[in-house]
C-alpha cells in the first residue's frame, strides 16, 4: 500500500467520514448529532470489518487509527469506571437523546426511532454491545458528582476535536492552530491512555490478589488481562520520525544480512524464499573497543569481529538466542550490528550504515540490550508504582485505591533504578548511535544482559515510549510538594527519586512528538567517538550526501571527517539537512552553554555558526547543553518562507543569505504594532548573565516573566542596527491573524551580521507581508 501523504493525518478523523453525496441533507443536523453519526459509522466498520465506498478504514492513517482505538477504549470504559464514561457521553450528546435514542440500538432494538435517526446501517453488532454496560446505572449513581481524571477530560476533548465539525469547518477559527492543537492533543491523549491502562491493570491485579488472599489462597477469578495489548506493547507513538518515507513492503528495505537464530549464523536476506520477520537489537560498544586487540572469529559470523570490554563477542550466538527467547512473540531472525554489518571495511558494510532507518523500521520488533545490567526488577516495581500513583479513581467507587497505592510504594523500598550506574546515567542513553535507533523505534523493549525484559505489572513488556509517557505524565500529575520533598529525604524510596531524576537528565520528552529540530538538539548531548553525521543521518533522512559520495568514489569514506563544519559535521551533510528541512534547521532559537566553574548559563552568540542548530565542541570546563527554541512546537503546520532556500551554509559555519523576508511596517508613515517575544532579553540578571535558576522558565508561551513588545519599535531603537527576518508563518486562509517565528540579526559591518536571538510574533492587523522578499546578500557569522 502506498504511504499516506504527509499532510493526511493533519485532518480530524471525522473529516474522513463525512456523509456520502446522497446524504447531503444531513448537513442541517446539530453538530453533536453529526459527530455521533460519524463516530458510530466508524465504530461499525471497525467492528464488522466492512467498508463502504469512500469510507473504508484504509483511508485512516496510523495516527487516526490510534486516536480511534483509545477513544473506543474510553467509550467502552475499558480502563475506567463505566459510570464516568456514560455520564460524559450524555453530556456530549444530550442525556435524553443518547440514552433514549442511541442505547436501544446497542440492545438490538432496530424498531426504535433511534435507528431512524442514526441510519438503518448502524444497527450495532458486537463488539459495540459492550456499550450496554455503561447504562446499567441506578438513578443515584447517574446523579453522582464523580471524580473525573485528567485521562477522562483529555479523551473527552479529543473526541470533540476529532468529530465535532466546528473544529475544522468554522471559518472563524484558525485552521493552523486547530491542526497543531489536535496533533498535540493526540500525543497527550495517547500517553495518558497508556498510563491509565497501565495503572488500571496494576489496580485490578491488586484487587485480584486481595480477593485470593481472602479466599484462603483460592482465586475467585482469572488474573486481569491487558485490554488493549497493542497500546501496551507498542506504546503511544505510532509514527516515529514522521518526515521519513515508509515503504515497508519493499524488498530493498531489508538488511543485507540477518542472523538466523535456529542455525546460529549470518545469512544473506536475498537468498531467503519468503520475507523474514526479525527483531532489531540496539546496543552500545564502540567506546569500549579494544583498540590494540585484533578482531576475533565468532561462530556463525562471516567476518571477524572487534573485541570490547563490555561482553565477550565469542558468546554472541548464545547471547542472541537468550535475548530472543525472552520475547512475547516468536521471530526467526535477528539483526545486531556486529554480526549483520561487515566489520571488515567492505563497501557493503559502509552502505548498510546509511540504511539504518530502513533496517529498524522494517523490523517486526526492536530491543535495547543493556549488556551491563542483570535485570530490571527495581525499575519494574518503580514504574508499577508511578502508574498506580497517577490513577484518579472515585474513592466511593474504589475504596481500595489508597491501600493499593501504599502497597505499590512499599514495593519500591530498597529498589534501585537500573538506569543509573553509580551517579552516572547508563551508557546506552549517552550514545549518539542509540539515540538514532530509539528515535526510529520508540516502541523498543528494554532487555538486560541475561534476557530479562522490563515488564509492566510483571506481565507485559514496557515499550520505551511508554516509559517516557509514564514519567512525563507523572511529572505533570504530582504537584504535592510534601511528596516531592519526601523523595529527596527518604533513602528508602531513592529508586523513585532516581528514576524521576534520570528522566529529567535524559531530555527524551520530545520522543513522544519528535521533530527534526528536537532530534538535532538531542544529538548535541550524545557521545560519539567519530563520524557523528553517520550516527544520526538515517533518522534525519539525510543520507544522499553519503550515498552519492560513495557511488562516485568508494574510497571517499575516509574523507568524510576532514574540514568539518564547527568541528562536528561534514559540510555536504549540513547543506543537505538545511536544504531538506530549512524550517527546523533555521528554527528560531537561542543556544546557551553552562560554565561549570561559575555554574552560570551564557547565551552562545560569540561563536561562528550561531544560526546553525548545533555548536562547536567546547572545552572541558564548559558544557553546551541547552537550546531554547522560541517557537518550539507551537506551529508545526506553519509554512517556511521561500527565501530560506536561497540561504547556503559555508564551511566556517556562516550562512550566506541571498534573499530574506525582512519585516517592515506596510505603511511606514503610520504607527503599526507587531507583537513579539524574544530571548534572552527578559532573562538576564542584574549583571547581564543568564542565571541557571531561570532555566525551568524558558518556555516562551508559559513563563509569566516575558512580555510582548512591539517588534517594529524595538528594532528602531536598536544600536547597532538590527533586522527581524522571517523564518515561517501560519497559513490561515480567510483570516487576518498570523503567527510565526524568525531571527533577530545584528549588523557588525556592512554585509556581515550575527544572530542575536529568535522571536515569535502575533499579527492581527495585517502588518506582515509574508510574500515579501528582498535581495540582501548578507553573511551571518
Amino acid at each position: 500500500m502506498a504511504p499516506f501523504p504527509k499532510t493526511w493525518s493533519l485532518g480530524a478523523v471525522g473529516e474522513q467520514l463525512e456523509p456520502l453525496p446522497n446524504e447531503s441533507h444531513l448537513s442541517t443536523e446539530p453538530l453533536s448529532r453529526r459527530a455521533l453519526r460519524s463516530w458510530l459509522r466508524l465504530a461499525h466498520h471497525c467492528g464488522t470489518q466492512k467498508s463502504h465506498p469512500g469510507q473504508s478504514l484504509d483511508l485512516l492513517t496510523p495516527e487516526h487509527r490510534l486516536s480511534y482505538s483509545i477513544l473506543r477504549d474510553w467509550w467502552t470504559a475499558r480502563y475506567q469506571d463505566g459510570v464516568v464514561s456514560a455520564k460524559a457521553l450524555g453530556e456530549l450528546f444530550g442525556a435524553e437523546f443518547f440514552f433514549k435514542m442511541v442505547v436501544p440500538i446497542f440492545f438490538g432494538d432496530s424498531k426504535h426511532t433511534g435507528s431512524q435517526i442514526l441510519g438503518s446501517e448502524l444497527k450495532m453488532e458486537a463488539p459495540l454491545k459492550e456499550l450496554a454496560t455503561l447504562v446499567r446505572l441506578d438513578s443515584e449513581q447517574s446523579g453522582m458528582d464523580l471524580v473525573e481524571s485528567q485521562y477522562h477530560k483529555t479523551m473527552k476533548e479529543l473526541f470533540e476535536l476529532e468529530f465535532s465539525k466546528k473544529t475544522y469547518y468554522d471559518p472563524s477559527l484558525d485552521y493552523a492552530l486547530n491542526v497543531d492543537h489536535r496533533q498535540r492533543l493526540r500525543v497527550v491523549a495517547a500517553g495518558l491512555a497508556y498510563c491509565q491502562q497501565y495503572g488500571w491493570n496494576v489496580y485490578l491485579s491488586y484487587l485480584h490478589l486481595t480477593q485470593t488472599v481472602a479466599n484462603a489462597g483460592t482465586p475467585s477469578s482469572s488474573p486481569p488481562k491487558v485490554v488493549n495489548p497493542t497500546l501496551a506493547q507498542e506504546g503511544p507513538v505510532v509514527d516515529p520520525c514522521p518526515w521519513l518515507e515508509k515503504t515497508m513492503d519493499d524488498q530493498d528495505n531489508l538488511p543485507y544480512y540477518l542472523w538466523d537464530i535456529a542455525e546460529g549464523r549470518t545469512i544473506q536476506t536475498s537468498m531467503l524464499l519468503s520475507r523474514p520477520s526479525y527483531i532489531a537489537i540496539s546496543h552500545t560498544w564502540g567506546r569500549w573497543r579494544k583498540k590494540h586487540a585484533p578482531p576475533v572469529a565468532v561462530p556463525g559470523a562471516l567476518w571477524k569481529i572487534p573485541e570490547n570490554d563490555r561482553f565477550q563477542v565469542q558468546q554472541l550466538p548464545a547471547i542472541i538466542r537468550s535475548l530472543v527467547q525472552s520475547l512475547p512473540h516468536n521471530v526467526d531472525y535477528a539483526w545486531l550490528d556486529l554480526v549483520c554489518i561487515p566489520q571488515d571495511g567492505s563497501i557493503i558494510g559502509t552502505q548498510e550504515i546509511a540504511r539504518q532507518a530502513k533496517i529498524f523500521q522494517t523490523a517486526k520488533y526492536a530491543m535495547a540490550w543493556f549488556s551491563d545490567l542483570e535485570d530490571f526488577q527495581g525499575l519494574s516495581c518503580i514504574l508499577d508504582y508511578l502508574a498506580v500513583r497517577m490513577l484518579e479513581l472515585d474513592p466511593r467507587l474504589h475504596p481500595e485505591t489508597d491501600r493499593c497505592k501504599k502497597r505499590a510504594l512499599g514495593g519500591t523500598i530498597g529498589q534501585r533504578c537500573e538506569l543509573f550506574i553509580g551517579e552516572n546515567m547508563n551508557a546506552w542513553f549517552t550514545s549518539l548511535w542509540t539515540l538514532q535507533e530509539i528515535c526510529l523505534r520508540p516502541d523498543m523493549w528494554l532487555c538486560a544482559k541475561t534476557g530479562c525484559l522490563l515488564l509492566a505489572n510483571k506481565s507485559v513488556p514496557v515499550p520505551f515510549s511508554g516509559m517516557i509517557a509514564l514519567l512525563e505524565n507523572f511529572r505533570k500529575a504530582v504537584v504535592d510538594l510534601h511528596f516531592v520533598a519526601s523523595l529527596h529525604m527518604s533513602e528508602e524510596v531513592s529508586g523513585v527519586r532516581d528514576t524521576v531524576y534520570w528522566y529529567a537528565r535524559s531530555e527524551l520528552k520530545p520522543l513522544l512528538h519528535l521533530d527534526i529540530a528536537s532530534l538535532i538538539e538531542l544529538a548535541e548531548t550524545r557521545q560519539c567517538t567519530e563520524r557523528r553525521a553517520e550516527a544520526i543521518m538515517s533518522a534525519l533522512g539525510v543520507t544522499e550526501w553519503f550515498s552519492s559520495a560513495l557511488a562516485r568514489n568508494p574510497s571517499a569514506y575516509s574523507e568524510f571527517e576532514k574540514d568539518l563544519v564547527l568541528d562536528k559535521y561534514p559540510l555536504p551533510f549540513v547543506q543537505e539537512l538545511a536544504r531538506k528541512s530549512p524550517k527546523d534547521f533555521f528554527a528560531a532559537k537561542q543556544r546557551y552553554y553552562f560554565e561549570k566553574t561559575t555554574r552560570v548559563y551564557h547565551p552562545d552568540i560569540e561563536q561562528h555558526g550561531a544560526l546553525l542548530p548545533f555548536s562547536k565542541p567546547r572545552p572541558s570546563d564548559s558544557d553546551l547543553n541547552l537550546t531554547v527554541r522560541s517557537i518550539g512546537d507551537f506551529l508545526r503546520s506553519s509554512l517556511v518562507h521561500e527565501t530560506l532556500w536561497t540561504w547556503t551554509i559555508q564551511g566556517t559555519g556562516a550562512v550566506h543569505m541571498e534573499k530574506a523576508c525582512v519585516l517592515h511596517p506596510r505603511t511606514p508613515a503610520m504607527e503599526q504594532v507587531l507583537l513579539a517575544k524574544m530571548l534572552p532579553e527578559f532573562m538576564k540578571t542584574s549583571d547581564g548573565r543568564l542565571s541557571s535558576t531561570w532555566i525551568e522558565r524558558l518556555n516562551l508561551f508559559k513563563s509569566k516573566e516575558e512580555k510582548w513588545v512591539n517588534l517594529y519599535r524595538w528594532i528602531e531603537q536598536r544600536s547597532p542596527p538590527a533586522y527581524a527576518v522571517l523564518i515561517d508563518a501560519s497559513d490561515t486562509p480567510g483570516t487576518k491573524e498570523l503567527y510565526g517565528s524568525g531571527v533577530i540579526l545584528e549588523c557588525l559591518e556592512p554585509g556581515t551580521l550575527r544572530m542575536l536571538t529568535g522571536f515569535v510574533f502575533y499579527d492581527d492587523n495585517s502588518s506582515v507581508d509574508v510574500t515579501y522578499a528582498e535581495r540582501v546578500d548578507w553573511i551571518v557569522i
